[in-house]
């Protein structure tokens, strides 16, 4: 228990819980985004000597209000996003209308206010990230592809030698 604790409570734990969120963020996974949030939270409670509950009370005070701030940025944002997709027929109509409804999406406004630091961060480097991404993928499919080939030319060499 001791172990896991010592774990949890780490600089490395909590920089790959801060990695991870921001990857489920960039990835549109409102519900873990604002679950790993949460948890965060709880481990730099645990984590931070000096972060009291009346501190953590101030910390919330100022956190909320940026946080409904940020949401109404975007939510503008996504209704303006989600208009040009039906401009570019990406998108039906209907389905845009629901997807501009705020009732139908409270969980991705409450998102965006509790977890206003990652969509803020993400916002900043979601395009980044997709191009280390796609770069990844790229250099991985190229070099499966040259094993691939050179395991079909030993084929091939055996085939017509046989």
């Amino acid at each position: 228990m001791a172990v896991l604790l010592a774990i949890l409570l780490s600089w490395p734990f909590i920089a790959g819980l801060i990695l991870l969120i921001l990857i489920l963020e960039h990835n549109d996974a409102s519900g873990w985004t604002l679950a790993g949030t949460i948890a965060l939270g709880t481990v730099l409670y645990f984590f931070l000597p000096w972060l009291t509950l009346p501190k953590l009370g101030i910390i919330a005070g100022a956190w909320l209000p940026i946080g409904f701030g940020w949401s109404f940025f975007r939510w503008k944002r996504h209704c303006n996003d989600t208009v040009e997709s039906v401009r570019k027929n990406e998108i039906r109509p209907d389905t845009a209308k629901e997807l501009v409804n705020p009732r139908q999406n409270v969980t991705r406004i409450t998102h965006w206010i509790i977890a206003w630091p990652f969509s803020f961060v993400e916002s900043i480097v979601g395009d980044m990230i997709d191009v280390v991404h796609r770069t990844i993928i790229r250099i991985a499919k190229s070099t499966y592809s040259k094993i691939s080939d050179s395991a079909i030319a030993d084929i091939d060499r055996y085939d017509n030698a046989a």
